[in-house]
């Protein structure tokens, strides 16, 4: 009799462990495929981020490039201006220099940013 209860007793532990063991295998098998499939999303975002800081900072240099070259171009006139003493000519380069300088060079970068996510969204330069 002890030997059935003991016989009987063993089978249900190792069952149970045997069960507990492969619940364990399995979660754990699970839990992998979930850290891949994380992995494999924070892949995609950080590229996707890649891609929009590289987009984002080819508008910088493109708006500061149009800037430098029309500042540049507004003190040849004034330099020209100073030399000839002409004073119409240097009056119109100083409010050209000082309106590029008032303008925003950001105040178009909201409508550019919000335009980068609409689908087929397309830079022509």
């Amino acid at each position: 009799m002890v030997q059935r209860i003991v016989t009987a007793v063993g089978a249900t532990v190792s069952g149970a462990l045997i069960q507990g063991v492969a619940d364990y295998l399995n979660t754990l098998e699970r839990e992998e495929t979930k850290r891949q499939e994380i992995w494999a999303h924070h892949d995609i975002i950080i590229h996707a981020l890649n891609q929009e800081r590289d987009v984002i900072l080819a508008y910088f240099n493109h708006t500061f490039a149009e800037r430098r070259l029309v500042l540049e171009q507004c003190f040849d006139l004034m330099d020209k201006s100073i030399e000839t003493n002409d004073h119409a000519s240097l009056n119109l380069a100083l409010s050209s220099i000082l309106s590029v300088i008032h303008e925003n060079p950001l105040k178009d970068f909201e409508t550019f940013k919000s335009r980068m996510s609409e689908p087929g969204f397309q830079i022509v330069l």
